[in-house]
């Protein structure tokens, strides 16, 4: 089916990031057709077909899940983690690199604020409880910050490189500081969440 052709696309992983986020957002709004036609979980009457995925920072733990919005949530990551990795790719050494970067952070802020904002509630509401911890508000939240960060410090590097006053820079500086800081308390919030789930899971 195309619907298991775009995700064995998204799976390999042997396209440009332009042609993944192009696959993905394909697969999501295939994704979006299925379950208004044939839900799909647990539940009696609905389809239960299992999604697979591993954590994006714990490779070695997968988890199967019966549930179109965790499936959604996933691709909604990758898609995220795909404009990161255009990000860190750019030659920040030019204008156009920074630029790049900054326009690819930004987006990556603006998917996993949708992830955290959208997508993530919903995951819980049917059989979506074992999700990885990467699939968690607080995570998303944690990528949100940390992107704008990224963002923020490519246009402090874009300020320095046009020669902008000390004033300007200085307050491009302290958002970007407050980004990171805010990027900060979420990861500890999440390690912090990652140690009790290994505790209860022991």
């Amino acid at each position: 089916t195309r619907l298991g052709l775009l995700r064995s696309e998204i799976v390999v992983d042997q396209q440009t990031h332009e042609q993944r986020r192009e696959t993905l957002l394909a697969y999501y709004r295939a994704l979006c057709v299925v379950e208004s036609r044939f839900p799909i979980s647990k539940q009696s009457g609905h389809i239960d077909v299992a999604f697979s995925w591993a954590d994006a920072f714990k490779t070695n733990k997968r988890v199967s899940i019966a549930n179109v919005h965790f499936e959604k949530a996933a691709v909604v990551f990758n898609l995220g983690a795909s404009w990161s990795q255009l990000g860190l790719a750019a030659d920040r050494a030019t204008p156009d690199g920074i630029k790049t970067a900054a326009h690819a952070f930004q987006q990556a802020a603006g998917v996993f604020t949708m992830l955290r904002d959208d997508v993530l509630g919903k995951v819980s509401g049917v059989g979506g409880g074992d999700a990885t911890v990467d699939l968690t508000e607080e995570c998303a939240g944690m990528l949100v910050s940390l992107h704008l960060a990224q963002a923020q410090e490519c246009f402090l590097e874009q300020a320095a490189n046009q020669g902008l006053s000390l004033p300007v820079r200085a307050k491009i500086a302290s958002g970007t500081a407050q980004c990171g800081q805010n990027a900060q308390r979420s990861a500890a919030g999440q390690n912090h969440r990652a140690r009790s789930e290994e505790r209860r899971v022991g």
